[in-house]
């Protein structure tokens, strides 16, 4: 098991609300943890996977109440499950290479995909697309 950091691309334009950031988490293997991604102002509007997702392979997101990037600059470790850390409601498990948005808004101070079941042929591109509030 590998805990998977994200890397962002952000895309601001001088209007306050004219920005978006895209998220990746590459090369998530069955059983990885993916590192929690957190941005002041920012939603979730969709997410999407490509790769091979493996035997009954499925990605969904996760969302918590607690910032990832607390104000003593320290990051929340990954491999640990918060105590309100849920499941998004809203939008479906993914186990096929897809996008999906259906017009929803999460915001949440805290965000990661995780991956599961699966197996040893699983490897996945995980984006998500995060607009300004």
């Amino acid at each position: 098991m590998a805990t998977v950091t994200p890397t962002a691309v952000r895309r601001y334009q001088s209007a306050p609300f004219n920005k978006d950031v895209i998220v990746t988490w590459n090369g998530v293997k069955s059983g990885d943890v993916c590192a929690w991604f957190s941005e002041p102002g920012m939603v979730l509007r969709g997410f999407g996977v490509s790769g091979t997702f493996g035997a009954a392979g499925t990605v969904d997101f996760r969302v918590s109440g607690v910032d990832a990037i607390p104000a003593s600059g320290a990051v929340v470790d990954p491999t640990v499950a918060q105590a309100d850390e849920t499941t998004l409601t809203g939008m479906a498990a993914l186990n096929s290479a897809q996008f999906l948005s259906n017009a929803n808004y999460a915001a949440a101070p805290s965000y990661r995909p995780r991956v599961n079941g699966g197996d040893g042929n699983t490897s996945l591109k995980i984006q998500a697309y995060y607009v300004a509030d």
